[in-house]
């Protein structure tokens, strides 16, 4: 009799579990609230990461559930990409990755209506949750086991298309002003060198990318990235690819295989000092245990997302124009969630040439 009262209960609580309907949403937590899904709002960001932040009325937080198949759904971003589960990796506490659509199950999503709100669960079978705070504002999401929790419920806003009258009244006297817009520079990003807590050999076996923005803090926007074929597809800083669950190699510290990333930054930031540089990473790295040759494990994290703002970089001033921002970036590692000894330290210049506007 309480087997048939459990699967009663059970069939009443999930009886609209894949109600959810095709079409672009906010998805919008439920605790804390008024906070959303958020990606990078460039395009090409491949192997970006999505977070929760407070709402910035931008594309970057408008997701198209595009049907898959048995009431799943491929969860589309305004750039064109897919969030999944970070490499498909189907262990806890794994990353959301932005990446082109795969027909994977880990790219598959299904909405578990429960009282008016939704777990969001992949065909993998497990479900989006937030994570470790990024501050006060912007926290982690991470994929973990259901359970049914508060960090595990969102909410779906549809999104209202505004049909906006005609402005040319307004715009047009401001078109003397074309000339006279702001300066863009194009700014670079490299690694100097790196400097790694480092215990013994094993302490250099790393898996991992860092990808790296440079921000607006003046409207909290990411500056446009420039993409050149052949140079750089994405805008990846560090990358130390490989399997995340085994197989970690031990690395040349001293010359890190990178991308080179440009972006499109206005004069007046560069003057002012309103930037902050984020590094996105989900490098992790092993540390020995024991005395045998094989005796070590990979379980420190140098994971997360890292902002640095220009007071971490120096100002320096070169011939023909050349002007460098060099700065020290740690990243501390964790192990098993709490804090740990080693630190990951990048040491990355910004260049541009204060005589060669872009636009």
């Amino acid at each position: 009799m309480e087997k048939a009262i459990l699967v009663f209960i059970l069939v009443f609580v999930f009886t609209n579990t894949f109600a959810q309907n095709p079409g672009s949403y906010h998805i919008q937590t439920t605790e804390p609230s008024s906070r959303f899904l958020t990606i990078d709002g460039n395009k090409n960001s491949e192997d970006d990461f999505a977070w929760i932040a407070p709402s910035n009325n931008s594309s970057a937080q408008i997701f198209t559930l595009e049907p898959a198949e048995d009431n799943s759904f491929y969860l589309k971003c305004s750039n064109g990409l897919y969030v999944s589960i970070q490499s498909g990796n189907l262990t806890n506490e794994s990353t959301l990755q932005i990446r082109s659509k795969e027909n994977r199950d880990y790219f598959k999503w299904l909405f578990i209506e429960y009282e008016e709100e939704f777990v969001i669960q992949s065909k993998a079978r497990s479900s989006i949750e937030i994570s470790t705070p990024i501050d006060q504002n912007k926290a982690y999401v991470v994929t973990k086991d259901f359970n049914n929790g508060l960090q595990q419920r969102w909410k779906l806003n549809p999104v209202t298309q505004f049909f906006a009258q005609p402005l040319v009244a307004v715009i047009a006297p401001m078109e003397k002003n074309t000339l006279t817009g702001p300066k863009m520079y194009e700014v670079s990003a490299e690694i100097n060198h790196i400097n790694l807590t480092t215990h013994n050999n094993d302490c250099r076996r790393l898996q991992g990318k860092i990808i790296i923005d440079i921000i607006d803090s003046h409207n909290s926007s990411p500056c446009e990235r420039i993409i050149k074929p052949g140079i750089n597809e994405a805008s990846i800083l560090l990358d130390w690819s490989g399997n995340l669950k085994k197989d970690y190699k031990v690395r040349e510290i001293s010359a890190p295989m990178a991308d080179e990333p440009f972006f499109a930054v206005h004069k007046s930031r560069l003057e002012d000092g309103k930037l902050f540089v984020r590094l996105r990473s989900n490098i992790k790295g092993c540390h020995k245990g024991g005395e045998g040759h094989f005796d070590y494990n990979c379980d420190i994290n140098y994971s997360g997302i890292f902002e640095f703002d220009l007071s971490h970089f120096k100002k320096r001033v070169g011939y023909e124009g050349a002007i460098f921002f060099e700065g020290e970036l740690p990243i501390k590692a964790k192990k098993n969630g709490r804090e740990d000894p080693h630190v990951l330290t990048l040491y990355v210049t910004l260049f541009y040439n204060e005589k060669k506007v872009i636009k």
